[in-house]
């Protein structure tokens, strides 16, 4: 079973899987609080998305390359929940980094972080310096 929201986005019924987006979605689109997974092609043909709202309870993000209008990625979470999301997708266009409302464009990688996971910040054009410290034994492709 599934449902959708008032956009036509459709979940899973706990509301933890995006499954799909109409391509018709626009503009600015806010995931629901408690998703964790975003579906393979969940954003197929959203040409016009520009700007997605990710809650800090997102895990998985594997739906994301087909908006190619997307110039803007915010995250409610903190930057080391943001570097323990597994990506599957790459982003088609460069966008800029929000984590809880603020701009990213200098990263110190924190402590506790030892591995960058592939993707992490994959066409980021926010980000102008990157710090990393002795601990991080791998970085991932195309992070």
């Amino acid at each position: 079973m599934a449902y959708s929201d008032a956009f036509g986005v459709e979940y899973s019924d706990d509301s933890t899987i995006l499954r799909k987006a109409p391509t018709s979605l626009e503009g600015k689109y806010y995931v629901t609080n408690g998703t964790t997974n975003i579906a393979i092609d969940a954003f197929k043909g959203c040409e016009l998305l520009n700007s997605i709202y990710l809650p800090s309870s997102i895990k998985k993000v594997y739906g994301l390359n087909d908006c190619k209008q997307l110039t803007e990625v915010h995250f409610g979470g903190t930057l080391e929940q943001w570097l323990n999301i597994e990506w599957l997708s790459l982003f088609s266009c460069g966008y800029d980094l929000y984590i809880n409302e603020v701009l990213v464009s200098e990263v110190v990688i924190p402590l506790s972080i030892t591995e960058i996971k592939p993707r992490a910040f994959y066409y980021c054009k926010s980000i102008k310096s990157l710090v990393l410290h002795d601990g991080v034994k791998s970085i991932g492709e195309s992070a």
